[in-house]
């Protein structure tokens, strides 16, 4: 089974703010996992996709 990180955890490897982080959440640029069906439901993020996330905006950025 692939990992979940917590909202925290995606963070600090992200290296964003919680607002940040729910913003990519908003905008449909980071995919995640619902937990429960309640409005404020608990949500999880794959590593996977965190990762492929960072390697999609880190590729071909401006260096300098």
């Amino acid at each position: 089974m692939e990992q979940l990180l917590t909202k925290q955890e995606a963070c600090a490897l992200l290296g964003v703010k919680p607002r940040t982080l729910q913003d990519y959440m908003l905008k449909g640029l980071l995919p995640f996992v619902k937990l429960t069906d309640a409005p404020n439901g608990r949500v999880r993020f794959t590593r996977e996709a965190v990762e492929a996330f960072v390697a999609k905006r880190t590729r071909g950025g401006r260096h300098g």
